[in-house]
């Protein structure tokens, strides 16, 4: 779905963009901080869902 230009004010944008990179960075340590081989194949199932 898409948005008009405009809707968002840059405040909200640059919010938005703010919270998006910190819970990329969070999520990216997280990962690597308590990856293991045997989370490894859980991570493929959401990707293996069949197409509609």
């Amino acid at each position: 779905m898409h948005m008009a230009d405009a809707l968002l004010s840059p405040a909200v944008g640059e919010t938005m963009w703010a919270v998006t990179v910190g819970t990329i960075v969070y999520c990216s340590k997280k990962v690597q901080s308590g990856s293991n081989d045997h989370h490894l194949p859980l991570m493929g199932v959401p990707g293996a869902s069949p197409k509609r």
